[in-house]
């Protein structure tokens, strides 16, 4: 059957649509398809999703048919075409000009910007999250949005933004119209108006989710031009578990296009399935070994003349780039390298942080905070500055000296005086510097003085980069940052524009940074081809290395959007997640599927804070591998062995080499031992002996790092002060309706002003966010009590933030319950207690059931790594049976109904959890020999390591630990 479709107006021409099997070279079958063309065709435009592409294409097709062939990315044939057909054509706006026009939009409706928080401090920061939206809105062709339902997952502010956006769209389309303004979005909006005026043929190559703009486009070009759509897709069913493909079902069966495609098999050309390798790492560099060791045999001076899609590396993340690059550096070959590097995690990026620290913790009248000001005296290019005929570096350093030597907290340049080795010439030398750059950045109140600054200190360091090559990164950043970042600040509409605070300036600088990367040109195609995973779409490699397939990359995870979550995009018109994560499938399984060999590389452990888990993708390929083999029962993980090559890259420790207890920490121990024993410090030895050496033997100080969000711990913190003073008037009193009522509302009350006052580090939105969370637990935390008021004949509180102590054997231990209850369940019932513990996260450990059964069998006098690990499966933690132990020894009368509870306030869906131990099956002096017995062992353990890896994924220690994925660990 001829799949084609004739014009409405009864031309000649027939559209068509032509499926291509994934293991053909889909560039190849385009150019085939456009020299048949050219043949009888004067001239034909050619439009793919990408540049990489297109350069591809002309490679392939060559001259003379090229010179009558329009090839081009689909976004840079937009561009072309509304500035060919606008008349005057439009202004391509600027990120920033961009945010402060949204800015004047809500300050216009001024109910909505005082309720957004009055400020251009508290509404500025919703103006970015707003031009993404409103983008996103053109590129899908949506005229209005109908009022929004289920927005009880948002905060308050966004909820009020929701409410208003179809009027705050309509005032963004009129702005943009009246000042003939247009974006990316836009660009695809202006591209419809102009369709009739466009004329074919036209070839449409690899497009697969379509925006709302590009269809309706397309469409177009179908059903009024000569125009045939290539797609790339699988024709023989290769995956029985999940169809990676399933992007184009309606395509296949006729629905989009109105017609079914002929196919391209290419049969007897290419192997029904790909030779596909699995490699396991530790981590990057351990995946770049392997990547080499795999190379190493055909990267020979013989293969300089390969094909440029003889082998391709695809790094999903950039992070990777420059390791990658460095390890092919030992090979004879050319590369081509098309992925950008982000200019956050240059050097120059994290001078501008510290620049942005500077001015965000500056104390009016007591100077710079010592933590940033030590960080920007220490930085290579700070001290490669010229201060008259001599670099900083030596004064940079000899101020350092000063600040840690008397331990200062703040400094003011303006009171710096000659002392010592810092002579007169240092201070001058300081005060110039303060006065050239670091004065004028924080005083800063426009962009275009910001920039000014910036550009001085570029040009003040440029010369030391110049001489020295390790810096090659660096001088194209910082040419990056002239070209990109800087027009932004001293050429746009809001240069001058006044900012009413330093926090506002320094968050408008991020944006403009943040998405930068450093381009790599790409041409001439040579050699290894080196490429993000959008850049090598379409593309049909004979060798394939794909590195970081873990979950969050490859899929990526979704970006918590605080203005409309991802779950709500389909009630506006916009795809929902599932079909970006779709998306993404099918980038891969194309990539692998149209391999002749594919080397799949992923993670398995713990990387830096993250923990690495292998992509779905992953899983399904060897599921299917594992269904074709049909192994027998238990087969599966050899099976799996065989599969995966597994590969660790050890870094050396900095911690000592053996495991045998040093000279000194007998002494040391005895001496903390001295000190009151809490279960912190008993759960982190029952969990790591290691860790706790680390800690509170060696006092080892852990990695910090400065960065505008809350820890966990600080959030407890808040929490537990809260309900403290909320239940503090309540004591002695039971509990009624009222009381709960009244706690409730006090609680609330204070959630806002006590983020805003604990936790001004972070942003507005930031701080919105974190105050809105809070009122959702306790809200869920106060319907707890008032179901318990009812179940209970009586609820008392005894006690908040109770301590608890006793002495055993000699040792003094100690706890502090949050709250003790006396519980009466009905009128005739005696009272029994309960203490309780408040927990913030969502998962916390309570003893196993079977505790007693273990202790009747336990050696408390085996102190061996494996015992201790026995010990920790059975009882977890420390915290709920000391605190029985601690109560019953306080108030023995009470000693007969006790229990203890862990109320875990983050639960996930909201719904407080309750976690109890009661010991009344454990004799009391059994529960007292388990912390005498964790006290003895930390004395006469033979060996500081630890009895497991479980620990590992939280250690602060990890990246200095000498037994992070060791194979195992003797007793």
């Amino acid at each position: 059957m001829v799949s084609s479709i004739t014009s409405k107006r009864g031309n000649s021409f027939m559209s068509e649509l032509y499926a291509v099997d994934v293991a053909v070279d889909f560039i190849d079958a385009v150019a085939s398809h456009a020299e048949e063309r050219l043949r009888d065709e004067g001239h034909l435009t050619v439009l793919f999703p990408n540049r990489r592409a297109v350069r591809f294409f002309e490679r392939r097709l060559a001259s003379p048919l090229l010179l009558r062939v329009t090839a081009a990315a689909l976004e840079d044939f937009a561009k072309e075409a509304v500035y060919a057909h606008a008349d005057p054509p439009p202004h391509y706006q600027l990120d920033i000009d961009r945010y402060f026009m949204i800015y004047d939009i809500l300050r216009a409706h001024p109910t909505l910007y005082q309720r957004l928080g009055g400020s251009m401090e508290h509404v500025f920061p919703w103006c970015a999250h707003l031009s993404n939206l409103f983008d996103e809105f053109d590129q899908h062709l949506i005229a209005s949005v109908t009022p929004l339902q289920y927005m009880e997952s948002v905060i308050p502010e966004a909820r009020e933004i929701l409410a208003n956006l179809n009027v705050l769209y309509r005032d963004y389309r009129q702005v943009m119209r009246e000042r003939n303004l247009t974006f990316y979005g836009d660009i695809f909006r202006r591209l419809n108006g102009l369709k009739e005026e466009l004329s074919g043929p036209f070839v449409l190559a690899g497009f697969a989710l379509l925006t709302g703009s590009q269809k309706s486009f397309f469409l177009h070009l179908f059903r009024e031009h000569d125009t045939s759509v290539f797609f790339h897709t699988d024709l023989k069913k290769r995956h029985p578990v999940a169809n990676p493909y399933r992007l184009y079902a309606d395509w296949m069966r006729g629905a989009l296009w109105g017609v079914k495609p002929k196919v391209i098999l290419g049969e007897g050309s290419v192997p029904e399935a790909p030779e596909i390798t699995f490699h396991e790492s530790f981590d990057t560099h351990a995946e770049i070994s392997q990547v080499m060791a795999e190379m190493a045999e055909d990267m020979t001076g013989e293969a300089k003349d390969a094909s440029p899609l003889d082998t391709g590396i695809i790094l999903p993340e950039s992070s990777a780039l420059f390791p990658l690059l460095y390890g092919l550096s030992a090979f004879d070959r050319p590369m081509n390298v098309t992925l950008g590097f982000p200019f956050e995690k240059s050097v120059f990026s994290r001078l501008l942080d510290t620049f942005i620290d500077l001015s965000l913790t500056r104390h009016e009248r007591r100077g710079f905070h010592h933590a940033p000001l030590l960080r920007l005296l220490s930085h290579p290019f700070v001290q490669a500055i010229r201060v008259g005929k001599t670099l900083f570096e030596a004064s940079a350093n000899r101020l350092r000296d000063i600040i840690v030597s008397r331990n200062l907290t703040f400094v003011r340049f303006e009171d710096l005086k000659p002392a010592g080795d810092f002579s007169e010439n240092d201070v001058e030398n300081c005060r110039r510097v303060d006065g050239d750059i670091l004065r004028p950045f924080v005083t800063a109140t426009t962009l275009r003085q910001v920039g000014n600054v910036l550009k001085r200190l570029i040009l003040g360091f440029r010369e030391a980069l110049s001489a020295d090559p390790a810096y090659a990164l660096e001088r194209q950043m910082a040419r990056s940052f002239l070209d990109q970042v800087l027009p932004n600040l001293t050429h746009s509409q809001s240069a001058d524009r006044t900012f009413n605070s330093p926090k506002i300036l320094c968050r408008a600088l991020k944006s403009l940074v943040t998405p930068i990367h450093l381009p790599f040109e790409g041409d001439p195609l040579k050699g290894v081809q080196v490429m993000g995973v959008l850049e090598s779409r379409l593309l049909n490699f004979r060798r394939l290395f794909i590195l970081d397939v873990n979950e969050g990359i490859l899929p990526k995870s979704s970006k918590i959007d605080p203005l409309l979550p991802t779950s709500l995009h389909p009630l506006v018109g916009l795809p929902a997640m599932k079909k970006r994560e779709a998306l993404f499938q099918y980038y891969f399984f194309r990539l692998v599927d149209g391999a002749r060999q594919a080397h799949i590389f992923y993670q398995n452990g713990i990387t830096g804070d993250d923990k690495r888990i292998r992509s779905r993708f992953v899983e399904q390929l060897l599921l299917e591998r594992e269904m074709e083999t049909n192994p027998a029962d238990n087969g599966v993980e050899a099976l799996e062995a065989n599969l995966v090559n597994t590969y660790s890259f050890h870094i050396p420790p900095t911690t000592a080499p053996g495991t045998t207890p040093p000279p000194f920490y007998r002494e040391r121990i005895d001496a903390l031992l001295n000190e009151k024993l809490s279960p912190t410090l008993l759960d982190m030895y029952l969990a790591c002996p290691h860790q706790f050496y680390l800690q509170y033997v060696l006092n080892m100080e852990t990695e910090e790092s400065v960065e505008e969000s809350q820890s966990p711990l600080e959030v407890g913190t808040m929490i537990h002060n809260i309900l403290h003073e909320a239940f503090k008037g309540a004591q002695q009193n039971p509990l009624t309706p009222e009381i709960i009522r009244e706690a409730r509302e006090a609680s609330l009350r204070e959630i806002a002003p006590t983020v805003h006052r604990n936790f001004s580090n972070l942003s507005p939105l930031r701080r919105n966010l974190l105050i809105h969370l809070a009122k959702f637990r306790l809200a869920a935390f106060f319907e707890l009590f008032e179901g318990e008021v009812g179940r209970f004949h009586r609820v008392r509180i005894t006690e908040t933030e109770k301590p608890l102590s006793a002495t055993l054997s000699g040792y003094e231990f100690r706890g502090r319950a949050d709250r003790i209850d006396e519980i009466i369940d009905a009128p005739v019932a005696p009272a029994r207690w309960r203490i309780i513990d408040y927990k913030t996260g969502k998962s916390a450990e309570v003893p196993s059931r079977n505790l007693g059964e273990f202790l009747e069998a336990f050696d408390f006098s085996d102190y061996s790594l494996t015992a201790l690990s026995d010990l920790k499966r059975a009882l977890r933690s420390t915290q709920l049976p000391l605190y029985l132990t601690l109560f019953k020894r306080m108030f023995p009368r009470r000693a007969e109904n006790v229990e203890a509870s862990l109320l875990l306030i983050g639960s996930p869906g909201g719904v407080i959890t309750s976690k109890a131990f009661q010991d009344r099956d454990i004799p009391t002096e059994k529960m007292e020999r388990i912390f005498l017995y964790l006290v003895n062992h930390m004395r006469e353990s033979k060996a500081v390591a630890p009895h497991s890896e479980s620990p590992c994924q939280f250690c602060p220690y990890l990246r200095v630990c000498k037994h992070a994925n060791r194979s195992g660990v003797g007793a």
